[in-house]
C-alpha cells in the first residue's frame, strides 16, 4: 500500500513516523525539512518552482508554483522551507511512501505565515493536509 501526502498552504518541515507508538518512531518521508534542493544564496533567498517539477528531491510540486526559501526568513529546521503562495495561486506538494496495512502512523509538520502581515494578509492561514 503507498500513502500519499499532499500540503496545499506553507509549511517549514513535515515528518511522518511509523509505528508511532513507539519512541524509536524513524521518519518515513524522503527530504522532509527540505534540506536538500535547489541552491539559494542571500543574492537569490528563493527560487520559483513551476507544476509539474520533482526538483526538490522526495516532493513532487502538484499545483501552481511554490517558492523554494532559503536564508530569506528562519526555517523551524535546517535552513530552507517552502512557501506555497506562489505566484499566481497557491502552490501544492506531495510526497509518496510505503506503508503497512494496520501500521499507525502520525504526521506531524510545522507550518508559519509569511512574516510580513502588511503585505500578505489574511492574519488567519488556512492548511489543507490529505493522507
Amino acid at each position: 500500500m503507498r500513502l500519499a501526502l499532499w500540503v496545499p498552504v506553507a509549511f517549514l518541515c513535515v515528518f511522518a513516523f511509523f509505528n508511532a507508538s513507539d519512541l524509536r518512531a524513524q521518519n518515513v518521508l524522503v527530504n522532509p525539512s527540505f534540506e536538500d534542493g535547489p541552491a539559494t544564496s542571500e543574492a537569490q533567498p528563493f527560487i520559483l518552482i513551476d507544476a509539474p517539477s520533482d526538483i526538490i528531491p522526495g516532493w513532487k510540486v502538484t499545483q501552481d508554483q511554490v517558492k523554494y526559501v532559503g536564508p530569506h526568513w528562519l526555517a523551524y529546521d535546517g535552513t530552507q522551507s517552502i512557501d506555497i503562495d506562489g505566484n499566481p495561486g497557491f502552490g501544492a506538494i506531495a510526497q509518496t511512501f510505503d506503508s503497512e496495512p494496520g501500521t499507525i502512523y502520525r504526521l506531524e509538520f510545522r507550518m508559519a505565515g509569511n512574516p510580513n502581515p502588511l503585505l500578505w494578509a489574511p492574519r488567519i492561514k488556512r492548511l489543507q493536509v490529505s493522507a
